[in-house]
């Protein structure tokens, strides 16, 4: 979990969500650090996949297969945060 204090938070993105993937809430996510940690893991992890991150929103879009949604929340674990499942 990132310890940073967000200087300023941005405009949400929430309607420029991916359409396809798996999302998740993360609500220990504050700030463009903890945004930076969460792709590089979910890069590591599964290679090529398209991610969209929103910290203000608090949510994570991971487009990938039914098959590799829980390796996407172990990446984000890994990281060191707590992503929910959200329906989509």
């Amino acid at each position: 979990m990132c310890r940073c204090q967000p200087v300023q938070q941005q405009q949400s993105n929430a309607q420029g969500a991916m359409a396809d993937g798996v999302s998740f809430r993360v609500p220990d996510m504050s700030c463009g650090h903890c945004e930076k940690a969460i792709r590089s893991s979910l890069g590591d992890r599964l290679p090529g996949a398209s991610v969209d991150i929103d910290f203000v929103a608090k949510r994570v879009t991971v487009a990938v297969g039914d098959n590799e949604s829980a390796t996407a929340e172990d990446a984000i674990r890994e990281a060191g945060y707590s992503p929910e499942p959200m329906a989509t």
